[in-house]
């Protein structure tokens, strides 16, 4: 501490020296006297937020930690302690412990735009990204104009392969397009699904009866054909939505699981009452860990999502008790063309050849597979689809 500093007490003195220091750039020097001040009045909010900021400036954000941690110990209703401990937090990647803390801040910091925006930030670092698209929304709601909400929001949207709405985020401002759509539509990430079904949850039944959407019950038609009906199966509905599918298989389950990548939409299939277990994951990594668990598999418009089905029909295999069942539904796609191709809609659509290829090197056995004329409209087309049923024996 500089020496005039170290031995005065006078509050106004030390402020008015930290400032001059500060406005001539001496950092130290401010910081000291800053310091010394904050001592002789320790619950002196703004200027213990000012010193944080200045330790923050400086990537001293531990320093700040420590700092805002003891001005809560003092004061623990302080708003704007607890949003600069969030802050410090996530300059160091805690970004889980930031959340929490903003979390009880988004009421009363509702009109701060630059926390609110921080916040929507954090909240990507750790997948939560629908959940942060509400929240840049909230802000444009309040404020339409705002260019730094619009900007992150189209960022968002670009990340999440999302290129039109982010365009027409970037276009309502008046932004330039960083890109524009492209005959190649990107393949759709585990972010995206989840960030999309979260989105979609709350209407998506009523959605798919406009599109007649009509997977369930082709899969229960066909499972009807090969099975006894005194036969109760162990369920696992793979992708299973708000459960539309298990309610249609529901009939021949003895107990059902579901596993959904999107907890919006898990929690709309838990209302159902339907299921014994729902579980929140990516199906494939959740498979990895699974062996003889069921003796029906379903999976109804979920392997759209999915273009290589190889290694997951293995997987599947592997889940299957013996004998066991697999039935599922994928869009159409003429043999002798490709095995599977990624259409614009970022729906993948594949052949009866690639499905009997996967079964056999899964060791599973085709009972049936037959095309159905439509599993849902898109805008005035009927949407083709196959509807399969692959056994393992042994």
């Amino acid at each position: 501490m500089p020496e005039a500093l170290s031995g005065c007490n006078d509050f106004a003195a030390l402020m008015e020296r930290a400032g001059a220091a500060e406005d001539r750039g001496d950092i130290e020097a401010a910081l000291a006297g800053f310091s010394r001040a904050l001592a002789l009045s320790p619950e002196h909010i703004i200027l213990r937020c000012h010193v944080g900021r200045i330790l923050s400036q400086q990537r001293r954000y531990t320093d700040t930690e420590t700092l805002m941690l003891e001005g809560l110990a003092l004061r623990p209703e302080s708003i704007s302690l607890t949003r600069d401990l969030a802050k410090a937090l996530a300059a160091q990647g805690k970004f889980g412990a930031a959340i929490n803390l903003a979390r009880e801040l988004i009421w009363p910091l509702q009109d701060d735009v630059a926390f609110r925006l921080d916040y929507a930030a954090w909240l990507v670092k750790i997948g939560e990204y629908t959940n942060s698209i509400e929240n840049i929304q909230q802000v444009l709601r309040q404020d339409p104009d705002c260019e730094q909400a619009a900007r992150q929001l189209a960022d968002l949207w670009h990340e999440l392969g999302e290129t039109e709405k982010a365009i027409i985020v970037e276009k309502s401002l008046g932004i330039a397009a960083r890109s524009l759509p492209n005959d190649e539509p990107a393949p759709p990430g585990i972010a995206y699904l989840r960030a999309l079904f979260d989105c979609y949850a709350e209407r998506f039944d009523e959605d798919l009866k406009k599109l007649e959407y009509s997977a369930p019950g082709h899969l229960r038609e066909a499972l009807n054909q090969i099975t006894d009906k005194n036969v109760k199966f162990h369920v696992l509905d793979l992708g299973c939505g708000t459960g539309l599918s298990g309610l249609a298989v529901k009939p021949l389950a003895q107990t059902m699981s579901g596993v959904d990548i999107s907890p919006k939409m898990l929690a709309r299939a838990e209302r159902l009452g339907i299921y014994d277990r729902l579980i929140e994951g990516d199906i494939a990594s959740w498979l990895n860990d699974q062996h003889a668990i069921a003796d029906l598999i379903i999976a109804g418009d979920v392997l759209t999502y999915i273009g290589d089905l190889e290694s997951l029909f293995v997987q599947i295999s592997d889940a299957l008790r013996i004998p066991g069942y697999f039935a599922a539904t994928v869009e159409y796609l003429d043999d002798g063309t490709d095995d599977f191709i990624l259409r614009k809609t970022r729906r993948y659509a594949h052949s009866g050849y690639y499905i009997h290829k996967c079964a056999t090197a899964a060791a599973l056995e085709v009972v049936m597979i037959r095309k159905v004329e439509a599993l849902r409209r898109e805008g005035k087309s009927e949407v083709p689809g196959l509807v399969f049923i692959l056994k393992r024996e042994n």
